[in-house]
């Protein structure tokens, strides 16, 4: 493997955990949103879950950016 390929690879892998830690922060913050608007439309157990969502997405994005 040459030094241009092995840069590639990398720039691939930096862009790949991106898109991860993006996609995790879209999902716990849309099911921040929608835990809300359901208990406010009196959804109890809806924004539960949507609340269970955001903690497993924010949870998994913590893990993920903290592991040594």
């Amino acid at each position: 493997m040459n030094e241009t390929d092995r840069d590639s690879t990398i720039r691939r892998g930096r862009t790949a955990a991106g898109l991860s830690a993006t996609g995790a922060l879209v999902t716990g913050a849309a099911g921040l949103v929608g835990a809300l608007a359901a208990v406010l439309a009196g959804e109890f157990i809806g924004g539960g879950f949507l609340l269970g969502a955001a903690a497993l997405a924010f949870g998994l994005l913590a893990n993920a950016v903290y592991r040594q």
